[in-house]
């Protein structure tokens, strides 16, 4: 289990628009991620190069404060609604996220 001060560097990261050093610093090798209906993508590796990509085609990419987290065995869900790590503008609106 990561410990609450990691998830608040991990946090900083992204909250200072360094998704990709967040992804190389946080991620494992053989990490995976997924939006939406799309499938899979391996490896940290891909997930840079992904990363890259959006980053390369929209004019910005908003990023809203974290307010709260759950890490170490947090139980009260009661606070989260839903998670958005950010916001990609630019070309025709897509979700991409985190």
């Amino acid at each position: 289990m990561p410990t609450r001060e990691r998830v608040q560097a991990l946090i900083g990261l992204v909250e200072g628009g360094r998704y990709v050093e967040a992804i190389e610093a946080f991620f494992y090798e053989d990490a995976s991620m997924q939006e939406n209906l799309d499938p899979p993508r391996h490896g940290r590796d891909t997930l840079v190069r992904g990363e890259r990509r959006v980053i390369e085609a929209h004019r910005s990419i908003r990023t809203r404060p974290v307010n709260t987290f759950m890490v170490e065995g947090d139980r009260d869900r009661s606070k989260f609604s839903r998670l958005e790590a950010w916001r990609c503008e630019g070309l025709p609106l897509r979700l991409c996220g985190f």
